[in-house]
């Protein structure tokens, strides 16, 4: 019997999750209403402690473009290398364990990036859920001061070509500011076009109490 070869998919979007069973099935269900579907979506479990593969086994078995990973406890950043390194897709992506894509997010991305084929890379600024104090964030490059949501890149936001996140070492185990880091050294480099979206499609969700950016605000900001 001959097994069909199925083509890989065209995105990568990688799912790092970290002890978040209880909120996880928004994240998915934004996934699932998505207007493109040629993606694959890498789930990769940090070393959660909250039994969270109870919500996610059941939405493997459902979903193909579904897979699940898991190592030991390594932080968000060594969880997007790994979904970097195990992706198929031509477009790598992200998304976060609280966060959502509207329905045309990936659609969107997918477009302006065949549209403009001399580019590289895209990211954009989401729309934030939140009152007036999660618009202030912490400083990555001053832990002491905050700095307002406008002026930050955001991970999840990120959508580019596969070669510029290998090409650039992916994201680096750092305290804090994986993702202006990661932003610096692309730009920097002077090898990639990169383009900023206008258009707000990624939601981030600044209200959930365990968030790592409200973690560090907790801290430093008493």
């Amino acid at each position: 019997m001959q097994i069909e070869k199925k083509n890989p998919p065209l995105v990568s979007v990688t799912l790092p999750v970290y002890n978040r069973k209880y909120i996880l099935e928004r994240t998915f269900n934004s996934l699932i209403r998505q207007t493109f579907q040629d993606y694959e979506l890498i789930i990769v479990d940090d070393g959660s402690t909250d039994k969270i593969e109870e919500i996610i086994i059941p939405y493997l078995k459902k979903h193909q473009n579904f897979k699940y990973v898991r190592h030991s406890n390594r932080d968000v950043a060594l969880s997007r290398n790994t979904g970097i390194l195990v992706s198929q897709g031509t477009y790598i992506t992200f998304i976060d364990s609280d966060d959502e894509y509207k329905v045309e997010h990936l659609e969107k991305m997918v477009n302006f990036m065949q549209n403009n084929p001399d580019i590289d890379f895209v990211h954009s600024l989401p729309e934030i859920v939140g009152g007036k104090k999660d618009m202030w964030l912490p400083d990555a490059n001053d832990i002491t001061k905050l700095i307002h949501a406008n002026d930050c890149v955001y991970s999840g936001t990120f959508f580019g070509k596969k070669e510029a996140f290998i090409q650039i070492g992916g994201f680096k185990d750092i305290p804090v500011g994986e993702d202006p880091d990661f932003y610096n050294r692309l730009v920097s480099s002077g090898k990639f076009k990169i383009h900023k979206l206008k258009e707000k499609t990624y939601i981030y969700y600044r209200n959930v109490e365990d968030s790592k950016c409200n973690n560090l605000k907790k801290l430093y900001f008493k």
